[in-house]
């Protein structure tokens, strides 16, 4: 596995396989923040996008591997070998997801709640 900057169809491939996972409303205009930033990487296995991570300044913003290579630490590669700064903070964390930013060396500092309509 080999985690990189994305070409156009990489960046492509990346981005469905995240609205797959979760269609992410902002998802848009974090990928062009990151790009500006240079801090969009995939993670590419035989030639083929199987992860994204997106990092806007501090935050990270989206990290989603291929459903078919979850569990296989390739999300924690993605976070940790991208990682722009040792001072992180993620913002819009689902419950679900605490224990693998945990597994990356994260602990929990808050929790908001945000009513949305």
């Amino acid at each position: 596995m080999k985690i990189k900057k994305p070409n156009f169809k990489q960046l492509a491939d990346a981005m469905i396989i995240q609205i797959k996972y979760k269609n992410y409303p902002r998802l848009i205009s974090f990928l062009l923040r990151g790009l500006v930033e240079g801090n969009v990487f995939i993670a590419e296995k035989e030639d083929k996008t199987i992860g994204l991570i997106i990092w806007n300044n501090k935050t990270l913003r989206t990290v989603v591997v291929k459903e078919s290579e979850r569990g296989k630490g390739i999300g924690k590669k993605l976070v940790v070998g991208t990682m722009p700064d040792k001072d992180i903070k993620i913002v819009e964390l689902q419950e679900e997801n605490i224990e693998f930013y945990k597994k990356c060396g994260f602990e929990v500092e808050i929790v908001r709640m945000i009513k949305r309509e």
